[in-house]
């Protein structure tokens, strides 16, 4: 039964994930030697001991295992103001991004296909996440899902911490 159900698993993933070398057919990607792995095109299924499924993609992009504040730039977003992002630690599967703002800029309202989760390191914001509005402040969380509209604006300056999943290799510099 818990074959069956890694291998709906592994095809509901696939279905929504995708395979990045576009292939019907199984793609070269042996097993783990570990009994909790299983092959996946792309990736690797794993049950942890409290009997949770993952899916992680392989990796083919990263960032560096350290990544230091001060050695990453500020880049200029399209966004209405000045609004900064500064790209910290990512993989194919993960990326952390810091946004700064200064009081009256706005993040544009847009929706994108990525999970992503957004801490408010300081300043405050007026946010809006599927047509509903909230003032956030410094600690406060936000949970934006998959193809949601979503952006912010600015009434104190401040920073956020946005992650990813997957990374959105569109903020890679060329």
């Amino acid at each position: 039964m818990e074959k069956i159900l890694l291998v709906l698993v592994a095809a509901l993933v696939l279905l929504f994930v995708g395979c990045k070398c576009h292939k019907s057919e199984k793609c070269d990607n042996p097993a783990a030697d570990d009994s909790t792995l299983t092959a996946a095109p792309h990736g690797v299924i794993t049950t942890t001991d409290d009997g949770q499924v993952v899916y992680t993609r392989d990796i083919t992009t990263k960032s560096e295992p350290f990544v230091f504040d001060k050695d990453q730039e500020w880049e200029r977003t399209g966004d209405p103001g000045e609004v900064y992002r500064k790209v910290m630690g990512y993989n194919d599967n993960l990326m952390m991004v810091k946004v700064k703002f200064k009081k009256g800029s706005e993040g544009k309202l847009h929706s994108h296909p990525h999970c992503q989760i957004t801490y408010v390191e300081s300043g405050a914001f007026e946010f809006t996440i599927d047509g509903v509005t909230k003032i956030v402040r410094a600690g406060d969380v936000l949970m934006k899902v998959p193809n949601v509209e979503h952006g912010c604006k600015c009434i104190e300056d401040g920073v956020l911490i946005d992650t990813f999943t997957p990374m959105r290799s569109t903020f890679l510099k060329k």
